[in-house]
């Protein structure tokens, strides 16, 4: 409890966070990417299968990193059949080709990656919930839902992971967009937050064509049922 230096100011609790050292909390992080790493690590071991085959069918046309390729043409085939666009997922799986041609460094890839969404799932949840321990333990049961397998365990789901973590990271920016002004006049949007939420948007539309359109929506509606300010310089 916080003693106000105006004795006729009632104490006002301490914040739920500092229920949790900030070691503690530290170490709690670790919570949720260990399930993630605990649960996924057997698909390192795993083939290319089903759609995956697509992948080494394609391969002399997708391990050339060609930007002209990557950005304008098809995301796996150069005839743009599936209308799909992204470039960023594109090319993680050519960078994965100069490892060698074996799926077990696509499926690393896709381990590591939601081992870092576990842990932005983990301080998103803390920056919501306020508290380490609730957080560590909601992050980890969400990595581990059974409806989020496909997406780790088949290799050509790493665009909904790659757009899954630029939704919880730009939500994650835009909780701790605001700040209060030094002049005392209020809080505004920290420009670099802003700028910082911009380029995961990006990161993400260029990952899953449909991350753009639902980043907004997350953010606009999560913060409200949190009762934050809506960030909207940010959502714009």
């Amino acid at each position: 409890m916080h003693l106000p230096a105006d004795p006729s100011e009632p104490p006002s609790e301490e914040p739920p966070q500092a229920r949790v050292s900030g070691r503690t909390s530290l170490l709690l992080a670790f919570l949720p990417v260990v399930a993630s790493l605990a649960v996924y690590a057997t698909t390192v071991t795993d083939h290319f299968i089903l759609n995956d085959e697509i992948l080494r069918t394609k391969r002399a046309e997708i391990e050339v990193l060609d930007p002209q390729r990557v950005f304008f043409l098809n995301y796996l085939v150069p005839e743009r059949a599936d209308r799909q666009y992204r470039p960023l997922t594109f090319s993680t799986y050519a960078i994965n080709f100069r490892f060698g041609e074996g799926a077990w460094s696509f499926h690393l890839v896709n381990v590591l990656l939601d081992a870092v969404v576990a842990l932005v799932a983990y301080l998103l949840l803390l920056e919501l919930l306020r508290d380490a321990r609730a957080a560590a333990i909601a992050a980890a049961l969400y990595v581990v839902l059974p409806v989020r397998t496909e997406a780790v365990a088949s290799i050509l789901g790493r665009a909904e992971i790659l757009s899954g973590l630029a939704i919880l990271g730009t939500w994650l920016l835009s909780l701790r967009s605001f700040r209060t002004s030094p002049a005392g006049d209020g809080r505004h949007e920290s420009l670099w937050v802003v700028f910082a939420a911009g380029a995961v948007t990006l990161a993400g539309a260029f990952a899953n064509e449909s991350a753009a359109g639902v980043i907004p929506l997350v953010i606009v509606a999560g913060t409200w049922l949190a009762r934050r300010p809506v960030p909207w310089l940010t959502v714009a």
